[in-house]
């Protein structure tokens, strides 16, 4: 008369067991989706901070320059946005980094350094005696894909910033 109550409640707890284990392989892997979600999602705040960053350097240093063309700018602008990643602790190679340089002083021009990652055709005009300094990075370069695995990948997508600034160097 005991021993079926013994075997029953082996079965409820050997049952429960079960259940829990399969909660955890149903549960687990959507846990660890979301975790790296927040992970990822702060790791391309982080990159977006630094892209905005650089993009104010590359500016700043554009407009204490003497007024000239964009391409006359371009080298001291792409030197300022480099050191302003490495001082940050990110390697970025100029085949993931875009540095566009436009001005509106002499001969309203643009000069590119890097892919095209970005097209500044879609711009807004820039204010008078004035300079824009774009700089576009590729997401997954300066952190890892960790959403990859779940089939959902940042190494196609960029970030890009565009800060202008009045010049304030000397005249031509």
């Amino acid at each position: 008369m005991f021993s079926p109550r013994k075997a029953t409640t082996q079965n409820r707890e050997s049952h429960r067991v079960g259940v829990c284990v399969l909660e955890l392989i149903i549960v687990v892997p959507i846990v660890m989706m979301f975790l790296l979600a927040v992970v990822t999602f702060g790791l391309i705040l982080s990159e977006s901070t630094q892209v905005l960053q650089a993009a104010n350097i590359g500016a700043q240093q554009a407009s204490v320059q003497a007024r000239s063309s964009a391409s006359s700018l371009l080298p001291q602008v792409v030197t300022a946005v480099d050191s302003q990643f490495a001082a940050a602790g990110f390697s970025v190679s100029d085949s993931n980094r875009q540095v566009i340089v436009e001005s509106s002083t002499i001969d309203s021009s643009i000069a590119s350094a890097g892919p095209g990652l970005y097209s500044p055709a879609d711009a807004l005009a820039i204010p008078a005696d004035s300079v824009r300094v774009t700089v576009a990075v590729r997401l997954g370069v300066m952190s890892e894909d960790f959403m990859a695995t779940y089939g959902f990948s940042i190494a196609n997508g960029y970030a890009f910033y565009r800060v202008v600034k009045k010049y304030n160097g000397p005249s031509i």
